[in-house]
């Protein structure tokens, strides 16, 4: 079978279409399928000598296998978020803040981590947003592991046809809700991360250290996170304007572009130093692993990276970069952030 990954990805992205879009067990587009190949090969029998030039038995049973796998994790992800609505109102909750808080007008915004609700482990690596107000002037950071109580808050649903769907929205960017501060907040442990993820932490308040003393003017320091370590929040939106008028808007979100600079100035700075070819291709795929991290996985920054990563992993291996191979592996990440 040529281009099993590519094969394995199409089925995976048609697994979880058919999950999303219709309620019925996908054996049925299984025998769909057969009886359209049945009957294709009835009528038209030429139609049908090329269709097997490309499908074999091989790729029928990666096809079968892969898209029953993505249906039946979708609706495993799918049950684990209807559940939670379910079974959590308020109570108390353990859990690690995963991100730098997102200040707004009367609250401010954290990513947690859950460990554990009333004690429970059921829902153990749960991403929540916790929404704690200013006036509580509570101050958390990154890789903080905390005890508290609050309220679970269930998204809304769209109340008109084709409006926005909070919920959904969330589910696309694997937040299982909302849960609000009540009382009781306890910091258990500071820098509750591993040690890649502690380093990439220290890395990027680094950069944002650094850039509160080169730039003086506020906008120029936002541009500057936006485009190199993927904060945008923090951009109002006179500038992001500015951008969408002048068709620049794709400078502000980290991407193909943004690691072809970095691949280029850490190969051409390695070679510099007479770092060996294959060494500085090897040294800068962990830089850009390292990255990933930095960045918190964005889909737009991991898809690039993955496709850099192959290609530097190839030519130090000797062997040829397949595109279309290069393409489906990196896709795969950008369909799990969406298959919830």
């Amino acid at each position: 079978m040529k281009r099993p990954i590519l094969i394995a990805i199409i089925a995976y992205i048609i697994g979880i279409i058919w999950g999303l879009y219709f309620k019925i067990s996908i054996v049925f587009l299984y025998i769909f399928l057969i009886l359209l190949l049945l009957a294709i090969s009835k009528t038209n029998r030429k139609i049908y000598r090329y269709i097997k030039i490309f499908i074999n038995r091989s790729v029928i049973i990666c096809f079968t296998v892969v898209s029953f796998i993505s249906c039946i994790y979708l609706d495993i992800l799918n049950n684990k978020y209807d559940n939670l609505y379910k079974d959590v109102n308020e109570g108390y909750f353990t859990g690690t803040i995963i991100n730098i808080g997102e200040v707004k007008e009367y609250k401010t915004v954290y990513k947690i981590k859950i460990n554990n609700v009333n004690s429970n482990n059921k829902y153990k690596n749960t991403i929540l947003y916790l929404n704690i107000k200013n006036s509580y002037n509570i101050k958390l950071e990154y890789g903080d592991l905390i005890y508290f109580y609050g309220e679970y808050e269930k998204p809304q649903e769209a109340s008109n046809y084709k409006g926005f769907n909070y919920k959904e929205y969330l589910k696309n960017i694997k937040i299982y809700g909302n849960v609000n501060y009540i009382k009781e907040l306890n910091v258990l442990k500071k820098d509750n991360l591993n040690f890649v993820s502690k380093l990439a932490l220290d890395f990027k308040q680094k950069i944002i250290s650094n850039a509160d003393i080169v730039f003086k003017e506020q906008n120029t320091k936002n541009i500057f996170f936006a485009i190199s370590i993927g904060y945008k929040d923090y951009l109002n939106d006179d500038i992001k304007d500015m951008f969408r008028d002048s068709n620049l808007s794709h400078i502000l979100a980290i991407s193909g572009a943004h690691i072809s600079y970095i691949i280029l100035g850490l190969t051409v700075s390695l070679k510099s130093a007479k770092v060996n070819t294959r060494i500085n291709k090897l040294i800068t795929s962990v830089i850009l692993i390292f990255y990933m991290f930095v960045v918190d996985f964005t889909p737009s920054v991991t898809r690039a990276c993955i496709m850099g990563i192959i290609l530097l992993f190839s030519s130090v291996i000797y062997s040829k970069t397949d595109i279309a191979t290069s393409i489906s592996i990196s896709l795969r990440d950008d369909i799990n952030s969406k298959s919830l």
